[in-house]
């Protein structure tokens, strides 16, 4: 957990007085024209050190009136007692427009005394996401209210600031212990979980973790599918649950929150293939104890019309996604403080890592499987094919000079739009090359120069690109009016580890005589270049650039 238990000496009345004036548990857009909401946000960015100095964009905007940004959400994803009965909660903060930085702070206090219990703060400058993880350091008392506030703001390419707050009182006992055992989704051997969706039924994705069918194959985004296997056990037997049957009385709500390029989006159920009845009949009361919840939506591998998993809405897939899980029930109890309310979701990012607990799976990360594209690849028997007939089938020549080859573990593809006075990664560019090489790609596809990758939308004519036999010198790069779909490869399976691939290689392909970095290539050199203080402060507003090195300095990891 990103906590300290050193909670500085802040405007404790004021953080009390916002809680008091925000509605109980809901996400509310601040205005720093009310004296409430202004003390508590400033008392909030003290005790983070988010102070003037470091953030002098941020502080400026407390004093013009609030930037209406609907799309920023805050979301309590957990509330509830540990083992060893401290309490712990996690709150989500979401915003999908793009941010050129975010962050924000959560707190949580003695609702009656105003002591200070925890203290988590966190910065983000790549993806719109801010996971806020906190857990109570010091004893708090059994039978005590508490109070939970979690303040996050970001900051637009415009320079505009928006500030999200929510806040909920919990008496002490309705904070129940809850202990969960998930069993799917999991992964024993990636970071995240890996899952394969659209793929041809024949060839599933042997690396991936769960692979799922594509029904029809001309589907233009994926439908997002994933397994959900597990148990919860707590103190109060379920009202009116009867042995091994769904629970009568019972809500159960998920999202997928997916993130790329500086925003996220939630991605509900898809209420066709998991509705209301689907989500009842796979939530029952343990046939063993009437404490216990059990949940059964079971990998099978089938497409998302017949499969027993979780089903999503689509989702572009024309860039590669960190995606984060949530699963919130709420079911009767026989308790004063029915119903029981908790949630099974991801924890950390990639560059924001935290403690798992019980309740916490890893990300997920899925991968789509190519349906069109003509671009040439070289493969390692010589040949050439388009990348449309690509699959785990196949071998490609890297970029390695002495020919090496890797499998293709998986593929990705999406719909992309772009007009020709776009510019940078949302473009779509057409490289041309002395030697005749012509390729188009989205304007973040990694190309390799003899410096290491470059995104396509950072090339110019005169630079040097990497080919089969040398270099070539750019010619042209320039945005071009397109509409169609992308791809890329993940390259290196089973066999290309236990040969000796790393983890963090990086892998390329030739690709219309050009060589380029696969998806895992393309996101590193992405989140580096998102990272990279230098490369960012020629990009965005001159007003931000002490904020933005700020943030990239307050990311803990």
């Amino acid at each position: 957990m990103n906590t300290t238990s050193t909670f500085p000496d802040v405007d404790h009345a004021a953080l009390r007085a916002l809680i008091a004036a925000l509605p109980d548990g809901r996400s509310t857009t601040l205005d720093p024209a009310d004296p409430v909401h202004r003390a508590g946000i400033e008392a909030a960015l003290d005790a983070a050190d988010r102070t003037a100095a470091r953030y002098p964009a941020l502080r400026k905007a407390l004093s013009r009136p609030a930037a209406n940004d609907s799309d920023a959400l805050l979301t309590l994803v957990d509330l509830k007692r540990g083992g060893d009965g401290l309490i712990q909660a996690t709150t989500w903060y979401a915003v999908s427009s793009q941010a050129v930085f975010s962050g924000g702070v959560s707190f949580l206090l003695d609702a009656d005394s105003g002591a200070p219990l925890a203290l988590a703060h966190q910065s983000d400058v790549s993806s719109g996401f801010v996971p806020l993880p906190l857990r109570a350091t010091s004893a708090d008392p059994a039978d005590g209210r508490t109070s939970l506030l979690s303040l996050a703001y970001t900051a637009s390419r415009e320079g505009n600031v928006t500030c999200t707050a929510l806040a909920t009182v919990q008496g002490g006992p309705s904070v129940q212990e809850v202990t969960v055992v998930v069993d799917d989704p999991i992964s024993a051997v990636h970071p995240a979980v890996m899952i394969a969706v659209g793929r041809d039924p024949s060839k599933p994705s042997p690396d991936a973790d769960y692979s799922y069918a594509e029904p029809s194959g001309d589907e233009l985004n994926p439908y997002l599918i994933v397994p959900f296997r597990g148990k919860a056990a707590q103190a109060w037997p379920v009202t009116g649950g009867v042995p091994g049957q769904p629970i009568p009385g019972a809500r159960y709500e998920s999202y997928l929150y997916s993130t790329a390029s500086g925003s996220t989006t939630r991605i509900p159920l898809n209420s066709t293939y998991t509705g209301q009845q689907k989500l009842n009949a796979g939530v029952t009361l343990s046939a063993t104890s009437p404490t216990t919840i059990v949940w059964d939506f079971p990998y099978d591998g089938k497409d998302y019309k017949t499969t027993a998993s979780l089903v999503y809405d689509q989702n572009s897939m024309v860039n590669q996604r960190i995606t984060f899980f949530q699963f919130t029930f709420s079911i009767p109890v026989d308790s004063p403080t029915s119903p029981l309310v908790f949630s099974v979701c991801s924890t950390g990012t990639p560059n924001q890592p935290v403690d798992r607990n019980t309740n916490c799976i890893q990300t997920i990360e899925f991968t789509w499987h190519c349906l069109a594209a003509d671009t040439a690849v070289d493969l390692a028997d010589g040949g050439t094919a388009p990348i449309a007939t690509l699959n785990n089938g196949f071998r490609v020549r890297t970029g390695a000079a002495d020919g090496a080859s890797l499998a293709v573990e998986a593929t990705t593809r999406g719909w992309h739009r772009a007009a020709s006075d776009e510019t940078g990664p949302g473009a779509v560019y057409q490289l041309v090359t002395e030697s005749g090489s012509r390729l188009v790609g989205t304007g973040m596809h990694g190309i390799m120069t003899p410096d290491g990758l470059r995104p396509l939308c950072l090339l110019r004519p005169g630079d040097l690109v990497t080919t089969p036999t040398g270099t070539a010198r750019v010619t042209q790069c320039e945005a071009v009016e397109w509409s169609g779909e992308f791809f890329n490869l993940k390259l290196g399976d089973e066999s290309d580890r236990a040969a000796g691939l790393a983890a963090d290689a990086v892998c390329t392909f030739v690709a219309n005589g050009v060589v380029v970095g696969d998806i895992r290539a393309t996101t590193a050199e992405s989140m580096r270049l998102a990272h990279d203080v230098g490369h960012m402060l020629t990009r965005i507003d001159p007003s931000l650039a002490t904020d933005f090195a700020s943030a990239v300095a307050d990311i803990r990891t």
